[in-house]
């Protein structure tokens, strides 16, 4: 009883310092994707000066060209990114199937013999 016990303890300090590991590591990313976000916004917004600057058009119109570009890039992205419509873990089903169709066989062959 005392080994599992200590198994147990082992297993919720490794627990916990997975967790604190995990929670890190996912604040550090959601800080990355904010500044990665700002930085993306400052540099769609200098480029659209600097566009506007060198073609003499107005912002307004060099800016809904860029929205309309990343709206077409999103709707891209999200049809690939799009769940396919076959089903999932078809290998894992298919053994299943065959495990299924075995234990009725060996059910069938001990009730027969009975």
């Amino acid at each position: 009883m005392a080994l599992v016990a200590s198994r147990l303890a082992i297993i919720e300090i490794e627990s916990k310092e997975f967790a604190k590991g995990t929670i890190r590591r996912t604040a550090m990313m959601l800080i990355t994707s904010c500044l990665i976000f700002f930085a993306w916004a400052l540099f769609l917004v200098g480029s659209i000066a600097l566009i506007a600057d060198f073609t003499g058009r107005p912002w307004s119109l060099i800016t809904l060209g860029a929205a309309i570009f990343h709206l077409l890039g999103a709707l891209i992205f999200s049809r690939l990114a799009a769940p396919s419509r076959s089903p999932s873990f078809s290998a894992t089903r298919a053994e299943f199937k065959k495990d299924r169709e075995w234990i009725e066989n060996c059910d069938k062959t001990q009730k027969s013999s009975n």
